[in-house]
């Protein structure tokens, strides 16, 4: 067995969401490439890292989900089964996913939907990320 001592040169971090404290609405990252160095990302964790929220609302929903599109900017769709468990606590946590991308087109991107009823302006700070690894070729 070969111990791998520099994942690094394996996967790859990305902000998809940087961090914001979320009112109610719909955020889209930018489109990620999922080609790095010549090599096609095959799978990924989707992390999504919420802070508490703020404002006491009486019932909050936080979604985040992965789509692609074969061109990075038109025909956005869900991939099935790259989606979080809805978020419906005031609490702060960290939730992450992984996702087999093998039947992803080249490019996703990530989708956060933030929705509260009641409260006084109330905000979810929470950011999302995305690690892409499992390429179709090893490094060099």
């Amino acid at each position: 067995m070969h111990a791998v001592k520099n994942i690094g040169s394996l996967v790859l971090a990305i902000a998809a969401l940087p961090p914001l404290a979320n009112t109610a609405g719909t955020r889209n990252g930018a489109a990620i490439d999922r080609l790095q160095s010549g090599s096609l990302a095959m799978s990924c964790v989707l992390v999504r890292n919420t802070g508490a929220t703020t404002g006491a609302p009486s019932t909050q929903t936080l979604d985040v989900k992965l789509q692609d599109s074969a061109d990075g900017s038109t025909g956005w769709a869900d991939i099935t089964g790259a989606a979080l468990t809805q978020k419906t606590t005031a609490t702060a946590g960290l939730d992450q996913l992984d996702v087999d991308l093998s039947g992803a087109k080249r490019y996703i991107r990530t989708v956060e939907v933030t929705a509260f009823s009641g409260g006084t302006t109330p905000a979810t700070p929470n950011a999302v990320e995305v690690i892409l690894g499992g390429g179709s070729r090893l490094p060099a």
